[in-house]
Formats: C-alpha cells, structure tokens, sequence
C-alpha cells in the first residue's frame, strides 16, 4: 500500500507555549478502528476496517517531520515540525514547535483562542495484517502532522493541562501542583467546543447544568457531528471521521486521474489519483454511489447507467460533477499551449462582473504642476469624464454524451472532444479580438481608433524602409490629452500570411557594405504574423503593458472557459456545456498606427 492516509482529531490547547512556540499533541489514541470502502489491502472492492498498531512504529523517528496545514505539502503550508515523539502505551504523543513566519504566527493565534481544533496524522502503510474484515498496520510510518478545522476523534488531542494531570495520576498516588479548571473556565471552553461544532445554546446548558466532564462533552459533541453528517457517511460504523474516505475527496482522486487519461500528455495522475487510473467511468460513478448510500447494485454496470440517467438516483449527482472536475482540469492545458496571438498587441485585464468597466486613457491623469511657497499645496485636478469603456459578454456551446457511449466506456469522443474545446475556444477569442481590431471601433471622442484625426491612419503603402519609418515617426509624435509628447516606441508589426515575407526582409538582420543599404528597423520590431487578416493591411502597435490600445479579459477571476455538466433526464443525455465570460474593446488610440497596404 503506497495511499497517504489521514487521520482527524480533536483537541483543546492547554498544552502551548507561546514564548516556546510548542504545543504537545497525542498523534494517536489507540488502534482506533476505522470504516474505509473502496479497494481494501487484499485488492478487492468493498467496506473493511483499518486499524492502526502504535507499538510497531519507532516514534523518535518522528522527530524532524513536517508540521501542515490541512495536509498541504508545500513549503507555504509548512508551519513547523516535530520536535520530539514517544509511545505511551498503546497511544503515541508529540511534541510540536512552530515557525516564526507569519503563517504558523496566525495557526498559533487560533490555537490559543480555540478556533482551531483537529489535529490529523498523515501516514503510509507497508503491510497489514488481517483478521476477517479487520486490517491491521503492523508496518507503517507516520509522515507527517496537519492542523486541521473540524474535531473528529476525542482520543487523539491536543494535551491540555487536566489531560496531563490525569496521565499523571496513573503513577502518582496524588497531585495538587497541577493547575485545575474552575467553573467558568470549565463552561466556557463548553461553549468553545459547542461554537466550533456548530451546537446550539440548548446543548451547552444541558451539558453545564448535567456538571459534565470536558472529556465526556468533547465525545458528546463529536458524536451530535456524526448524526448531522447523515447516512450516506454511514457514521453509525465509523469511529473516527477521516478525510480518506470522503466522496468529496474521493471524487477528486477520480477527477484527477480521468483527466489524466483524457490528456496523457499534459495530466499526470498523483497520489491517491493512481489508484483510479485503471477504473472506467461506470466503476466510478458506481463507488460514489455507493458511498452516497445508493441502493442498487453499484457493482452491475447497467444498473449504475440505469440510475445515472433516473430523477430518483439523487445520490448518483456526484457523477456529473466528476466528470466537470475531469473536463476542465484536461481543458486548460490545450486552452493555454494554444497561445492567441491577440494576447501580445492586447493588455490583459480584470473584469468583477458584467457591467461596462471604465478604463482611464493616456493623459486622464492631471499633469504634474509647480509649487510655488514653500510648504504649499499642489493643486488638484479631476480624472477625464472621456474614459472608455468595456463590457465583457457571455459565451457559450455544449455537446451530449448518450447513455450507450456511456455503458460502452467510450472515452474516446471525450478525450477527442476534450483537446478540441480548448484550440477552438482559443481560435474564437482570437477571432473575436480581430474582428473587433480590424472594425475600427469608435472611442467616446466620436471617431475609430486609427482616424486622421488621431494622427494614426497612415497613407497607403507596402512595407518598406520609409513607410515603417513614417509610422515610427507617428508613434513618437502622440501627445497625451494635455499635450505632453509621449515618445512612444513601437514594438510589434502585425500582418497576414499573405505580408509575411516582405515583413521578414524588412526586419531580417542583414549586414550591409553600404551605409545606405544598412536596415535599420532590424531587431526593433517583433513580427506577429496571423491569418485573421486577409489583405495587406499591417499596423504598428506599442507595448501594450506600457501603452495599451487594446484590453481584454476574464470576468470573476477565471483564467479561460469552464465546463459544466449535467443529466438531462429527458433525453436521457450527459450535457456537456462549455462557457467563456469573455471581455474585450480599445481604450485609446496613441499605442498603434494603421496603415492600409
């Protein structure tokens, strides 16, 4: 078994040092058996239990291992590390020193005032041993130590003082130096634990006027968690409430692993994801009904397809969104290796919505003007109420899957339809953004962008020496709205297929034995050559990160389209919907020159 399991607990921090940055931890209580499902260690397909051996672990080896947050291995998400660990009987504890860096700072800070409470051991198991359906680790390392936002096993805690107090008590007859919680501190971490549960005001007097044991109110209020979890977690089962097992997560294993087989190429499948790269679609929509409490045979293929596409297999919702998780995470590879030209002469740009967005132009912001006495005001002007605006729109297409290609296991179609969604999606922005270009879209000043009025629309000509020169010229000659010479430098020539030639002699590096054939445009301008100009037709854009003509971009922080899909239970179709919230436009006229051909 090569799986990074988890395991979740809950705790009260009375054990941390802030001068010290420690805390002291029990990573594990006991064998706490837990309820897995899916592909047990003998290979097959069904419920077991796992349990877990702390004798057989050299806990001082611990010492060293990262300390996470919510099993994140990154070195962001790293926030401390075990400083020292030992077994104590059948349980395990640990000690923990956090970092100084902000993050870790933070974790500390919600330590102290409750707000975070689970503690969870990741960990990988060599070897079992089985007694019936009970699978027990009798060889495994533990790896490394999350904290975690949900209490889950009351065993395995954070030590308070009274839980030091209590271990004491094992080997000493009596102790009175340890310290002890009086009423109102013994209430009011009742309610701390009740906040964090999510529990009402009703449970918290009921377990203060019953003089409940904290350790009798912490197991009270995970067992409440299990009712409200529901069946479909079977938690009547399961003792502790681990992350391995959950659909949700189990859902995501799966997503990463079908991308993986709908784009070899770009997807790797990692961790636990591996385990699924060898299952079809149907076997995978059958588990995660099951583990959503489905009651037919999740093991019958045609039952699972049957069910997928009938209004009362509610559990079988899980089955669309897997297959959106998978789309989308093989999408954006292609989407991004496509690279339309477009995205070089345009500047990229947020968009929170679809409103139209307004966009200052060269010269919106007041000059810079004297101060004259010392100690005096600089006088302030207003932005320009000529600003120019842009409203990204809504794009949208979709394709369906039969049920047929759906009990056949044909992949084929989607991963096919998969690469295709993100070239065309691609292609269209690109379209788009040079049907917009070569319209001439008016700005708010009433005439297009490349207008001789803007000193931008140059007399037609091929492309030469002289007539680049002229446009060169032009650029640099642009003055701002308050009349301050912008000297803009040029940066790209762009052209259609059918230029292409005379623009690599133009710009080509060429030495010359005359002074008079020397090229002196060559290494000045990039050349972005595409085939959504038809003609002759070229223009001379600037940088657009300095001076931009030209913006677009995403609305609500997405970087490209997005699929989602759907039963429809109609047609007894798997719907599959690609949209791209999509806005473009130009914003000024002073960062390109236009010239006919």
């Amino acid at each position: 078994m090569s799986d990074i399991f988890v395991r979740a607990a809950a705790f009260v921090p009375g054990t941390l040092n802030r001068d010290a940055r420690t805390v002291e931890v029990t990573a594990i209580s006991g064998p706490a058996p837990v309820t897995r499902t899916g592909r047990a260690p003998d290979g097959t397909m069904r419920r077991w239990i796992e349990q877990l051996d702390a004798t057989a672990v050299d806990w001082g080896a611990f010492a060293g291992a990262p300390v996470l947050k919510d099993h994140n291995p990154t070195t962001d998400s790293t926030v401390g590390v075990i400083e020292s660990a030992r077994l104590e009987g059948k349980a395990a504890s640990a000690v923990v020193r956090f970092s100084e860096k902000p993050a870790a700072q933070e974790l500390l800070s919600d330590i102290e005032a409750g707000i975070i409470r689970g503690v969870s051991l990741g960990y990988r198991v060599s070897k079992f041993s089985r007694e019936g359906d009970v699978f027990t680790a009798v060889q495994w390392k533990p790896l490394e130590l999350s904290f975690v936002p949900l209490p889950a096993d009351a065993g395995a805690t954070v030590r308070s003082e009274e839980f030091m107090a209590e271990i004491t008590t094992e080997t000493e007859t009596t102790r009175t130096d340890g310290p002890v919680l009086n009423r109102a501190q013994r209430n009011a971490e009742i309610r701390s634990i009740a906040r964090v549960s999510g529990l009402p005001q009703t449970w918290v007097d009921a377990q203060i006027d019953g003089d409940a044991e904290l350790d009798a109110v912490r197991a009270a209020a995970f067992s409440e968690m299990q009712k409200r979890s529901g069946p479909a977690l079977n938690t009547a089962q399961i003792q502790v409430i681990q992350d391995h097992g959950d659909p949700i997560q189990v859902r995501t294993a799966m997503a990463d692993a079908l991308a993986a087989r709908l784009a070899p190429a770009h997807v790797k499948p990692e961790g636990r994801a591996r385990e699924f790269t060898s299952w079809t679609v149907v076997d995978m929509a059958g588990e995660l009904a099951r583990a959503r409490g489905a009651t037919f045979d999740h093991r019958n293929r045609a039952a699972v397809v049957e069910a997928l596409f009938s209004r009362a297999a509610h559990s079988t919702s899980d089955f669309p969104l897997l297959l959106q998780d998978a789309t989308n995470k093989a999408l954006l590879p292609s989407y991004n290796s496509a690279a339309p030209t477009y995205r070089q002469w345009s500047a990229a740009r947020s968009f929170n919505d679809f409103r139209p967005h307004r966009f200052l132009r060269l010269g919106d912001f007041p000059g810079l003007k004297e101060i004259g006495a010392e100690g005096g005001e600089p006088e302030y002007g207003t932005l320009s109420e000529n600003r120019e605006t842009v409203s990204p729109k809504e794009f949208g297409t979709g394709v369906s899957i039969d049920r047929r290609a759906l009990l056949n296991d044909d992949l084929g179609a989607l991963a096919s339809l998969t690469g295709l969604i993100g070239v065309r999606v691609a292609a269209e922005e690109n379209r788009l953004a040079y049907d917009h270009l070569l319209s001439n879209p008016v700005l708010s000043d009433g005439h297009g962008v490349f207008h001789a009025t803007h000193e931008n629309l140059m007399p037609s000509a091929g492309i030469t020496v002289e007539s680049v020169a002229a446009v060169v010229a032009t650029m640099r000659k642009q003055k701002s709205r308050d009349g301050v010479p912008l000297n803009i430098a040029p940066r790209f020539l762009l052209i259609g297929p059918d230029s292409e030639l005379a623009a690599r002699r133009l710009l080509a590096a060429i030495t010359a034995a005359q002074v008079g054939n020397v090229n002196p445009w060559s290494g000045l301008l990039e050349l972005i050559v595409d085939a959504n100009i038809a003609d002759d037709r070229w223009i001379v854009f600037a940088d657009p990160g300095m001076y931009p003509t030209f913006v677009h971009g995403y609305v609500a922080g997405t970087t490209g389209p997005t699929v989602r899909s759907e039963i429809d239970f109609d047609t007894r179709a798997l719907k599959i919907a690609v949209g791209l919230d999509f806005g473009y436009g130009a914003i000024d006229f002073r960062g390109a020159a236009f010239n006919p051909g």
